[in-house]
């Protein structure tokens, strides 16, 4: 007998649907207490995202695992996306609210050093 694990492909539901509702939540303007829609969907959006986490948590195989092994672990799969997608963020905002190329030094490095202290 085999011990494979069947894909659960309502949990694949659930987060399709959460990242349809992240992307409506961005796509209505104005501010969440002056849009329903976006209130609506701020409001379940992120617990969705957390509880799918939690359900997904293996917690034995990470009962395994010394403090160091979980940091190296979680580090180079999720830290590595962050700091793409920041840097994609920074140039393209750098770029589309300044209207120039990265030529000003000094105001550049000010607006990547508070990118980084206030995302």
């Amino acid at each position: 007998m085999s011990d494979v694990i069947k894909h659960n492909h309502s949990v694949d539901i659930v987060k399709g649907w959460g990242i349809i509702a992240v992307m409506l939540g961005h796509i209505f303007l104005g501010s969440a207490e002056e849009n329903i829609p976006r209130y609506l969907i701020y409001a379940f959006h992120m617990p969705l995202f957390f509880f799918v986490s939690g359900y997904l948590l293996n917690t034995e195989k990470l009962g395994t695992l010394s403090l160091s092994q979980y940091i190296r672990k979680y580090a180079k799969r999720m830290l590595g996306w962050w700091f793409v997608a920041w840097v994609v963020y920074t140039v393209s905002v750098n770029l589309m609210y300044s209207g120039r190329v990265i030529a000003d030094y000094e105001s550049t490095l000010h607006f990547i050093i508070r990118n980084i202290i206030y995302p």
